[in-house]
């Protein structure tokens, strides 16, 4: 079945991409012919020439003919600033149209380089944290942490340039927006930022240690998560203060404790994790009542969770375990359930390591936490 609709999905995709072409090379010829006559009519650098190039790059690029795309957007973008100055923001949509051109063409920094300048130019019609200035940086560090999900090369750079413009803007203007969900999505990209950070370093720490050719400069006994813990923990908590400015409901500010929660165990902070879980089920039954909150809570959950977009997962193998998770949010008891007649070795021992290594919110209760045996999770990898 999974076959079929994988082929199926393909043929579909193939029609839709035969149709776009039929009515690209129409519409090509049309934007063409209307460039000729606006030229003839307006000059060189008539105005109306580029929202024709604009057009006409569209239509190349549904062609699949990119380099023409380009270069028609590169010429309306021409156009647009001739006519009405350097800093016009007339030229942002086809930055944006070069930008995600060139992520299909997986070319990460040069639509890097289109997004910069589109952020540039609203920087110079904004006033400094501005919602439209933030939210061009924003697109910004989206586009450098799509290309860190999905593997591209230089990955490190990729996550290291998102952290750098998340750390100048809250630098800079601080966490709170006049747009309370522009404002939760900027925390949880900075709790996801300094999560991933931390995995980063800590993955080439233990590398380093691990190799007599590179060892750690420096005091080998001083935590290199901490920054990214506190960090994290400080966009978690003004996640928090967010949603009770906006008079959020109680069980929204109960998951964005859980979630403070959710941190600390993720960090090995038992303590502060305990606490956090039970101010969030407290605050629940309050509000909810107890029967609720203990209903809302009663799944084990895996962690971390944060309210930001990833990469679509192009894994192709699952494996289905059977496992306990304890009250502390470890994975114990492990069964593979799933057949494994057709995988290799290798991929059974790389879902294990993963499932291993799998952190979880524990279920809650009025009396704390709890573990919860015999649960179903799949893993998948490539």
């Amino acid at each position: 079945m999974a076959f079929f609709r994988i082929t199926l999905l393909l043929f579909l995709s193939g029609i839709l991409l035969f149709s776009t072409q039929v009515f690209a090379v129409d519409d090509i010829e049309q934007y063409l012919e209307e460039l000729q006559r606006a030229e003839v009519e307006y000059g060189a650098y008539g105005q109306s020439l580029a929202d024709a190039y604009l057009g006409l790059g569209a239509a190349y690029e549904a062609n699949q003919e990119l380099n023409e795309a380009v270069d028609a957007y590169l010429r309306g973008m021409h156009v647009q600033r001739v006519n009405n100055g350097l800093f016009d923001q007339g030229q942002i949509v086809y930055l944006e149209e070069l930008a995600e051109l060139e992520v299909g063409r997986s070319n990460w920094f040069d639509a890097s380089d289109h997004l910069n300048t589109a952020h540039a130019i609203t920087a110079k019609n904004h006033p400094p944290g501005s919602l439209p200035v933030l939210k061009a940086a924003s697109q910004l560090i989206d586009l450098h942490l799509k290309a860190y999900a999905v593997g591209a090369e230089d990955l490190e750079k990729h996550l290291a340039r998102a952290d750098a413009i998340n750390q100048r803007q809250f630098r800079d203007v601080g966490w709170k927006t006049q747009d309370v969900e522009f404002t939760q999505e900027r925390l949880q990209r900075m709790a996801y930022i300094n999560y991933e950070m931390h995995k980063l370093n800590a993955s080439q720490a233990e590398f380093n240690q691990r190799s007599p050719l590179q060892p750690i400069a420096g005091n080998h006994n001083v935590p290199t998560f901490f920054p990214y813990f506190r960090q994290g923990k400080l966009a978690l908590e003004s996640n928090v203060y967010a949603l009770r400015d906006s008079h959020a409901e109680p069980e929204l500010i109960a998951h964005g404790l859980a979630q403070i929660g959710d941190w600390y165990s993720l960090f090995d902070r038992r303590v502060g994790a305990r606490a956090y879980y039970q101010k969030a089920f407290d605050i629940y039954a309050t509000y909810k009542g107890e029967e609720a909150a203990t209903k809302e809570f009663s799944e084990p959950l895996q962690i971390p969770i944060f309210g930001v977009g990833g990469a679509e997962s192009v894994a192709t193998k699952i494996f289905r375990y059977s496992l306990d998770v304890t009250a502390g949010g470890r994975a114990r008891h492990i069964k593979l359930i799933t057949d494994k007649e057709g995988f290799a070795v290798r991929d059974i021992r790389r879902a294990l390591s993963t499932v291993r290594s799998l952190r979880f919110r524990p279920v809650l209760t009025k009396d704390g936490q709890i573990a919860k045996l015999d649960n179903r999770f799949s893993v998948m990898i490539e």
